[in-house]
């Protein structure tokens, strides 16, 4: 059987464990020793429901486990809303976890979920020297399945026939409209065409709705979108999924999300296929923010040394 730790201590974890624990797969899914003591008791009871077990997770379990799935861990001195100090908290437990995971042998896959996951993204990687193709942040990943349903609903086709990627963050994105596709026809040529009778207000309209979706994302979106990647992840099928990786270094570096081949505890970036000018533009500005970011918390831990 194969081992899931889940690390955190917010909603999402609680969430994300539930979650992992009605999978199919036959999953031990774990937590750290230290986890509070009153959930455990809860959740190992849900095991006891026929659903996958919950066990607490030594070091010699953390090593030998498949896949590390990090969640919020909420700042307990900061205002849970201060983003700063949730970023600070979830990377001083992404550090303290990969050093003890690393340490005893890990060799498995991590899979960020937690909020800013293309900033813990980075820095799980740079903490745990974990080749990147077996990093991974949860991303735009539900922002793509919001969106492929909608388009569906709107052109009263089956979801599996739309194909359409949000590249990006979770909380700056960009749709690839102009790679949309009904089947192998062009979304646009579709809105461009009289005789297919899609209204041009159905980008308008779909955009509108991903911002209000994208904005109310929670414990339960989240939670639900780590156990489909973990179902993919940990089993010998593959699919495709806009998710957060990192690719190239120095100058060339990015750490967004974007289409990948995810699947036998790995992922495997797509070539890149360009979108029109502007939304290019608007993704490369994007990478540009993340970057930024990132070099600002190097910097002032540095400075703090």
């Amino acid at each position: 059987m194969q081992t899931v730790v889940v690390y955190g201590n917010s909603p999402t974890t609680t969430a994300t464990i539930a979650a992992l624990m009605h999978l199919d797969d036959g999953l031990v899914v774990t937590v750290p020793d230290d986890s509070n003591g009153a959930l455990f008791n809860d959740l190992v009871a849900l095991g006891g429901m026929g659903h996958n077990t919950l066990a607490k997770a030594t070091p010699k379990v953390v090593a030998e486990a498949d896949l590390l799935v990090f969640t919020d861990t909420l700042p307990a001195d900061a205002d849970a809303d201060d983003a700063n100090a949730l970023t600070a908290a979830n990377i001083k437990m992404v550090r303290e976890a990969l050093n003890g995971a690393m340490a005893n042998g890990f060799t498995g896959t991590l899979l960020v979920a937690t909020t800013r996951d293309e900033l813990l993204t980075y820095f799980a990687q740079r903490f745990s020297g974990v080749a990147s193709d077996h990093v991974l942040g949860v991303g735009t990943a539900a922002h793509s399945l919001f969106t492929a349903n909608r388009i569906a609903q709107e052109l009263n086709v089956p979801v599996h026939n739309v194909a359409v990627d949000v590249v990006g963050t979770a909380t700056d994105y960009q749709v690839l409209w102009s790679r949309a596709a009904v089947s192998t026809v062009p979304l646009l040529s579709m809105v461009q065409n009289d005789a297919a009778k899609v209204s041009a207000e159905i980008i308008q309209t779909v955009n509108r709705e991903l911002q209000q979706f994208a904005a109310g994302i929670g414990a339960a979106v989240t939670a639900d979108v780590v156990a489909r990647i973990a179902a993919v992840l940990l089993s010998t099928q593959t699919d495709i999924v806009p998710l957060t990786l990192i690719d190239g270094t120095g100058a060339g570096l990015t750490v967004v999300a974007r289409p990948a081949v995810v699947g036998r505890q790995h992922v495997q970036v797509l070539p890149r296929v360009a979108g029109a000018q502007a939304e290019e533009e608007a993704l490369k500005e994007i990478t540009d923010r993340v970057l930024a970011a990132i070099h600002d918390i190097e910097h002032q831990s540095n400075g703090s040394k």
